[in-house]
């Protein structure tokens, strides 16, 4: 089941659309306190030459008469250094490049408009400024996977929905936001083959920081 998983997983990280069947009895939960900086301690794996810690964005480039590509920039929104093995990294307080959420006619949110920057990964790089690799605050044991998302609305938002993907797993949405930076915890469960975006802390999980190395860097 854990390969019909992969098969989506792409999928999810790449696609910003919500989509699934509402139930109106259930509220979302109440919102949580935003955040201002993310902090990293203890981290896990080879960050053998990262010097710098980075939250950005890369967009393509298309000529609008021809519609030809014309290459790939990258958008810095913040940035830190890496010492002793960890960062404290400050968000900005506006972000720009997120997109609005593309959700079902019957889909129970409190603003069709809001926009939302979602990121579950912060880049490391070398002094040269070549890219090194990603770090993750996620748990995983042989029933579960939590990662962390840090996530930008540019005004309050909620979303409550429920839907059965193609290959059986079910997925549900149960978020509430501020306006600013929040926790999303994205939450699969192999066992009962259920797929959990919220914003409510799961409880008896320990966090981890984890940096996988580009092959690139190698």
């Amino acid at each position: 089941m854990r390969e019909n998983f992969k098969t989506i997983g792409l999928l999810l990280a790449m696609s910003i659309v919500l989509l699934g069947f509402v139930s109106c009895n259930n509220e979302p939960d109440a919102p949580q306190q935003t955040i201002t900086s993310i902090k990293a301690e203890n981290v896990i794996g080879n960050t053998s030459g990262v010097v710098t810690i980075k939250l950005g964005d890369r967009f393509w480039q298309v000529c609008w008469y021809s519609g030809a590509f014309l290459g790939e920039r990258y958008e810095v929104f913040a940035e830190t250094p890496f010492v002793n093995n960890g960062f404290v990294l400050t968000l900005p307080e506006y972000i720009i490049g997120h997109s609005r959420w593309v959700l079902p006619d019957d889909a129970v949110v409190t603003n069709r408009d809001a926009r939302l920057f979602r990121r579950d990964w912060l880049e490391g790089f070398e002094e040269n400024g070549n890219f090194m690799g990603n770090f993750f605050f996620r748990h995983e044991n042989a029933e579960k996977r939590y990662n962390v998302h840090w996530t930008y609305a540019d005004r309050p938002y909620s979303v409550r929905s429920k839907e059965t993907l193609y290959n059986g797993f079910v997925r549900e949405h149960n978020v509430q936001y501020q306006k600013g930076w929040s926790l999303t915890y994205f939450i699969v469960d192999f066992v009962n083959e259920t797929i959990l975006w919220t914003t409510e802390k799961p409880t008896g999980v320990e966090f981890q920081w984890y940096f996988e190395r580009s092959p690139r860097a190698e």
